[in-house]
């Protein structure tokens, strides 16, 4: 279902100021590439059992239609492990860029304006040759 297509996987949470800065962002992002080739998929580090609530006002706040699930260890471990802040845990947003090919062309960790959503709408246009 993601052969051939641009794949942005954000790792977020409801309690990260920074991650929640950027949803009007990746939701206009979506919008604009979505029928072209992009797949958004966003995996929450909130609490499944606790935070469903909160994630699932935040998809309505913000009228999200894009994935949001929840990673498995394996999953989390995959993506994350390696970028471990001082505390222990990996800082979050995480976001990855997978072109067509499925190679990775970018990961971003944090808040960061130089290389922000517009960075990755670069990347995302350049990649579906528009």
């Amino acid at each position: 279902e993601l052969r051939g297509k641009v794949v942005v996987v954000d790792f977020w949470g409801t309690f990260c100021a920074p991650c929640l800065k950027q949803v009007p962002q990746l939701v206009a992002l979506n919008k604009k590439y979505k029928d072209k080739g992009l797949e958004i998929i966003v995996l929450s580090m909130d609490d499944k059992q606790k935070d469903q609530k909160l994630v699932n006002d935040f998809i309505k706040k913000f009228s999200v239609s894009y994935t949001i699930a929840y990673p498995s260890r394996i999953v989390t471990d995959a993506f994350l492990k390696g970028s471990e802040d001082e505390t222990g845990s990996p800082p979050i947003p995480q976001l990855f860029i997978f072109g067509k090919d499925g190679k990775l062309l970018d990961h971003l960790v944090g808040e960061r304006p130089d290389k922000g959503i517009a960075y990755v709408e670069q990347i995302v246009a350049q990649q579906l040759g528009l």
